[in-house]
């Protein structure tokens, strides 16, 4: 399962297990989406601010 959250983060856990995390990082801002792509990439579009 990919999660994200208003603080920053964004990681794979494991489910249904959700024993522990597979990947996880503090990309910053406050992502609001990701995509699993195959081959295991992660996609985190970018929001800018504009104004």
């Amino acid at each position: 399962m990919v999660v994200t959250d208003s603080r920053g983060l964004a990681a794979i856990i494991p489910y249904p297990s959700a024993n522990g995390k597979k990947w996880g990082l503090d990309v910053g801002g406050n992502p609001h989406s990701a995509e699993l792509l195959p081959g295991g990439i992660l996609q985190l579009p970018q929001v800018l601010a504009v104004g």
